[in-house]
């Protein structure tokens, strides 16, 4: 079909999808064409699609462009990274919490950058945080959006790229995302609204940043459901453990009773944190036992 624009769904609210294109500077307000409804497809913000402008200030989604990944929180396509960000202090960061996340967004095979703020508080403590995940391979970024320190480096992580913004109640998101555009002037929660439910979404949005990109705003959490892990390899989920898993005695060694374990020898030399294993070994034994709750 000629004179189809591509563009980006940067906004879904009640049947209506908002697209920016490279051709207009305004949203262009778009209803979903009739053949995908019968399909059920989910069309989500950061879907890909070509659109069709009738002349009449009308306009209507002729095709959906394959998707690269998704993720359920927020519901968000064609993700680029998650900036998945925690407080030095007030909340104090959870190093369970923050590798479920990590494992969460593994599944999901999206970049990482973990980000803390109010850094300016136990410094000390940074440098421990930047070795013990820095190994791994994620990007460690320490930003004060209160005193403004550390937000250049993270304006060129998010330059040109579609990022979800992900952490804990508390942390300062919306602080963070006021102090690197101004006049954005957000309140906790304004960017995406979700509801209780699990995986419901009722309203997201990409958020366009002045410097190139666009970022999603997400409710905070205070926890992760260890049943979202359910059917899953936990030991692909953890690179640190993946990579040493691979001198077990046993190819189905779970680390946890097995003998001749090179993850728990790691574990024992330090070569793996122990609260990156502790954390796996939590989930792995919930997991086992819900398993075994249904046998």
């Amino acid at each position: 079909m000629s004179g189809l624009i591509e563009g980006l769904v940067i906004r879904a609210y009640n049947s209506y999808y908002y697209v920016q294109t490279a051709v207009q500077s305004e949203l262009i307000t778009c209803k979903l064409r009739g053949k995908f409804k019968k399909g059920r497809f989910a069309l989500t913000v950061g879907d890909r699609v070509k659109i069709l402008l009738d002349g009449e200030n009308n306009a209507s989604i002729e095709e959906i462009l394959p998707r690269h990944n998704s993720l359920l929180r927020p519901v968000v396509a064609n993700v680029e990274q998650v900036l998945l960000v925690f407080a030095m202090r007030d909340p104090d960061y959870s190093f369970t919490l923050i590798d479920k996340m990590l494992a969460l967004y593994a599944k999901a095979k999206v970049r990482v950058v973990l980000c803390f703020n109010k850094s300016e508080l136990e410094v000390a403590e940074q440098e421990q945080l930047k070795q013990l995940y820095g190994k791994i391979g994620y990007p460690v970024l320490f930003v004060s959006a209160r005193e403004k320190l550390g937000l250049q480096k993270l304006k060129e992580c998010l330059q040109d790229k579609i990022t979800v913004l992900a952490g804990p109640s508390g942390v300062g998101k919306s602080s963070i995302l006021n102090a690197i555009q101004e006049g954005l002037k957000l309140n906790t929660g304004e960017l995406s609204k979700i509801s209780r439910g699990k995986h419901t979404t009722r309203y997201s949005e990409l958020l366009k940043l002045d410097f190139g990109g666009y970022i999603a705003d997400t409710p905070g959490f205070s926890s992760v459901d260890n049943e979202l892990f359910k059917g899953d390899n936990l030991t692909e989920l953890f690179e640190d453990i993946r990579q040493v898993a691979k001198g077990c005695k046993f190819s189905s060694c779970k680390h946890d009773q097995e003998p001749n374990c090179a993850v728990k020898q790691a574990v024992a030399t330090g070569e793996i944190s122990s609260s990156r294993y502790q954390t796996y070994l939590t989930i792995y034994q919930e997991l086992k036992a819900l398993r075994d709750n249904f046998k």
